[in-house]
């Protein structure tokens, strides 16, 4: 049973650095007490971009965020994995755990290491893990990997694309408006909340005066450069400093809503598609979710697992879901974030594609309510990495049947 060896990334050079370790800390010890899994390593790359191997993985527990020299570097930033060497030259023969030393300096570390990996986990939160560019990096390689594929993770990450798709297939979302680095000063408040008022909202026939706004980088995470706005005196403010975290920037009408809800989905296999119970998000401070009251500060919110919502709102919410998997072709795991509103619509908020997996994070919380443990969900996750990499396997690569057809 346990024949799988699992390499866990971890930090990154995005603002949710520490939040990836954080959830790192709680894969790593699902993963060593999983039955499929024989051996955890675990890459923690720095805000520098410098990919470090754990010498041992309790260091993993020690840590807050990255920025130095930790152990034996293996890059100072990411190349393809079949590239990577050893870029310190002045190290003694350096011990990766219990596998074998690495022979030689500068000898790949694909030998040594990457060959070795069965599968491999980005618990990397935010654009460098989120947005495509590592699982590019893992598909180049040949490595099996848990999460979304390249296109898919690239549409969920960015939620002006994401926005655009749940459009083009009538799902409810907010309406919003696209500011650009170079063009964004043009705009005033006033005029873009008269420019939302005239669009319809969540539905075709709702429309709505507004008076606040919500102004998100389109392409980060755990509410980083998200900020409520209800006047033009700090828009531009808010608006530059939203700018330091992308080079676009959505904004949306600011809405009170009845409740803020989740659900996790889980690919088992192409004929189960888990979707969890609801999970149910209480402000208590403030006026949105926001990073502090995710990680910072907990008497900002509570979280109710079920939500306290009547079966009918369940049914709705876990149909919407199921609608965008079928259609966006989720092949592995997601949290759905959706509004209740003060009429009863449901309107989609964002979906992730790594969500987190920290002590207070709903998606793992609200698959052990429904009885998947976390070492359940591990061992299901590199189940499911294996059958995805197996049907890309099947696709050919040559064009010998093409021809006959074409004739």
């Amino acid at each position: 049973m346990h024949n799988n060896n699992i390499l866990i990334l971890v930090g990154g050079p995005t603002a949710e650095h520490e939040i990836s370790i954080l959830s790192g800390r709680n894969v790593l010890t699902a993963s060593i007490n999983c039955n499929i899994v024989k051996k955890v390593f675990v890459i923690i790359i720095s805000k520098n971009k410098k990919w470090y191997l754990l010498n041992d993985n309790k260091s993993l527990f020690e840590l807050n965020s990255l920025d130095d020299d930790l152990s034996t570097e293996i890059g100072s930033e990411c190349i393809l994995w079949n590239q990577f060497i050893l870029s310190r030259e002045n190290q003694n023969s350096t011990k990766f755990n219990d596998i074998n030393n690495c022979e030689k300096k500068n000898k790949s570390i694909y030998f040594n290491i990457i060959a070795k990996i069965d599968v491999v986990f980005p618990v990397l939160h935010g654009p460098y893990g989120e947005s495509g560019a590592v699982q590019g990096a893992l598909e180049i390689a040949d490595i099996p990997y848990i999460g979304e594929d390249i296109l898919i993770s690239s549409i969920i990450m960015n939620k002006y694309f994401f926005k655009v798709f749940l459009q083009k297939y009538d799902i409810p979302c907010l309406p919003f408006i696209v500011l650009r680095n170079n063009d964004y000063k043009k705009f005033n408040f006033q005029e873009i909340c008269k420019n939302l008022s005239k669009m319809n909202i969540y539905s075709k026939s709702n429309m709505i005066e507004v008076n606040e706004l919500i102004v998100k980088t389109a392409d980060q995470g755990s509410s980083i450069g998200v900020f409520h706005v209800s006047s033009e005196e700090n828009f531009h403010e808010i608006c530059d400093t939203a700018f330091l975290y992308g080079n676009t920037v959505i904004v949306e009408p600011f809405i009170k809503v009845e409740k803020e809800l989740e659900c996790s989905i889980l690919i088992k296999n192409d004929k189960n598609k888990i979707i969890s119970s609801i999970g149910e998000i209480n402000i208590i401070k403030g006026n949105m979710y926001s990073y502090v009251a995710k990680y910072l500060d907990d008497s900002r919110v509570s979280l109710k697992i079920p939500a306290q919502i009547n079966k009918n709102i369940s049914e709705r919410i876990k149909s919407l879901a199921l609608k965008i998997v079928n259609i966006l072709g989720i092949k592995s795991m997601a949290r759905v974030d959706i509004f209740l509103t003060l009429d009863g619509e449901l309107v989609v908020n964002e979906l992730n594609s790594i969500p987190g997996f920290t002590e207070i994070s709903m998606y793992p919380k609200l698959l052990e309510f429904d009885g998947i443990t976390q070492e359940n969900l591990i061992e299901i996750m590199i189940k499911r990495a294996k059958e995805n990499f197996l049907s890309k396997k099947k696709i050919i690569n040559d064009f010998e049947k093409t021809i006959p057809l074409q004739d």
